[in-house]
């Protein structure tokens, strides 16, 4: 299953406090009942480690695939603050914000839960007070251009934002096939509002002032930071918030899930790969301006890089997703680095077509193995040492044992006869 990443300090109230106090106000202590609150908000953000009881992964490192280890310490330096270390799986109590694109793309994190503690209500103008999500802020430059990944289908007269700086321009295209390029102006303290060059008569047809897409541009001069935006309606004063990012909004509750619309799955294939010596060098060089996540794969150890093009054909299909075993599926026409971002851990092996090849860490965490063109079955098998060591150890104990009990015997019957 994807892995989900839970955001959250739990101090949002919960919808149904009032039930609850109803139901129990007689039943708890007001301690017992402050203690149930919180199981509640626990189980809302499916945290700390309650992703195993529900047998969900998570990349907070309880299991999913992902394990508590020095290397995840050193991974999760990619998303926390400066300055900042865990060396647990306690990843959401250390994070301040969603975390950078790519690192949540690369760890298979299709899902996000956080909670709505961070957003506001608004006045948006006309005596309209809108609702803005403030997850995912962005900063728009001159030349810089930010396309809304989701546009839910709505009737709308214009568009708000809650930002600061210089307002841009928002390029408007229609469902009717209209395009509308339209400039920002203030609408209140911190609301900007692009509003739609659309008659009365024309706002009450659906098709023709419902978006189905959004671009946000740059001011000419200084920077444009958005923290939200909202379609309003100021014909019948109804609104829909929108998510600036790769993400989609699936729950809105006491808590919000949004989904990763840029997601990489949890085994995928690379067409180019370069090597770090050490595991202190993994990490900067994925920092770099030129790494992409799709593109490259990091290995620890030594070997020749490789700089490959993107083969849009290239399949890798997880065929069997086992504690123990995974059986993955590829094809390519050209040479390939297979990626499972799962724990790199001592014990696991990999076979590629029934034969042994060399496990490798890639991008400080996770197993990668190097494949040549065709298709291929990897098979990423658990098989350690310690635990073959452990069976020659029993065996060799228990013929002990069973010849000591053997001998005892003998002496006893030894004994009986004289």
């Amino acid at each position: 299953p994807d892995r989900f990443l839970s955001l959250s300090d739990i101090f949002f109230d919960v919808g149904d406090q009032g039930e609850i106090d109803t139901i129990y106000g007689d039943q708890l202590s007001p301690e017992a009942q402050y203690d149930y609150t919180i199981a509640i908000k626990q189980k809302e953000i499916i945290a700390p480690n309650l992703p195993l009881s529900f047998g969900l992964a998570s990349v907070d490192g309880f299991d999913g695939g992902i394990l508590p280890l020095n290397s995840y310490s050193q991974f999760v330096q990619l998303v926390l603050p400066p300055e900042t270390q865990t060396t647990d799986g306690r990843l959401r109590e250390h994070l301040t914000a969603v975390p950078p694109a790519p690192w949540l793309d690369l760890t298979n994190s299709r899902y996000i839960i956080t909670d709505k503690v961070g957003d506001v209500w608004q006045e948006v103008g006309f005596s309209l007070t809108a609702f803005f999500d403030l997850e995912f802020p962005i900063e728009l430059g001159p030349s810089d251009s930010f396309e809304i990944a989701y546009t839910p289908t709505f009737t709308a007269t214009a568009l708000a934002f809650v930002s600061e700086g210089e307002p841009g321009r928002v390029e408007v295209y229609t469902q009717a096939g209209d395009v509308w390029e339209l400039a920002a102006f203030a609408a209140g303290s911190g609301v900007v509002r692009a509003g739609w060059p659309a008659s009365a008569t024309m706002r009450q047809i659906a098709e023709q002032a419902a978006p189905a897409r959004l671009i946000l541009h740059g001011p000419e001069q200084g920077v444009w930071q958005i923290h939200g935006a909202t379609l309003i309606n100021e014909a019948d004063g109804t609104f829909q918030p929108l998510v600036l990012g790769n993400y989609r909004l699936i729950h809105s509750g006491d808590v919000k899930i949004y989904e990763n619309l840029d997601v990489l799955p949890r085994a995928f294939l690379l067409p180019s790969w370069a090597w770090q010596p050490e595991q202190t060098a993994v990490l900067p060089a994925m920092q770099t301006p030129e790494f992409d996540v799709r593109e490259t794969a990091v290995f620890l150890g030594s070997g020749e890089d490789h700089k490959g093009d993107f083969d849009p054909d290239a399949t890798a299909t997880i065929a069997r997703y086992e504690p123990e075993q995974v059986v993955v599926q590829t094809s390519s026409s050209q040479p390939q680095a297979l990626l499972l971002s799962d724990a790199s851990y001592p014990g696991w092996k990999v076979m590629v077509d029934g034969k042994p090849a060399e496990l490798l860490q890639a991008d400080g965490l996770f197993r990668g193995v190097l494949l040549p063109a065709g298709e291929h079955e990897v098979v990423f098998q658990f098989a350690p040492q310690s635990y073959r060591l452990g069976l020659m150890i029993t065996a060799v104990g228990l013929g002990l044992l069973a010849l000591l009990g053997f001998a005892l015997l003998l002496l006893l019957r030894l004994d009986a006869r004289r």
